[in-house]
């Protein structure tokens, strides 16, 4: 069974994106989204 990605989690993906091309040189800027993404997506799967 495939997980259903949460319309929350595709959200900030859409924002670590455009923070990754806007940031290209310092990633680490983007690493709060990031890791609220990794959240959302474990949190998604239980």
């Amino acid at each position: 069974r495939r997980y259903e990605s949460h319309p929350v989690c595709a959200d900030l993906q859409g924002k670590i994106l455009q923070c990754y091309q806007q940031h290209a040189q310092e990633t680490l800027s983007c690493s709060a989204l990031a890791s609220q993404y990794l959240h959302c997506v474990n949190h998604a799967k239980q």
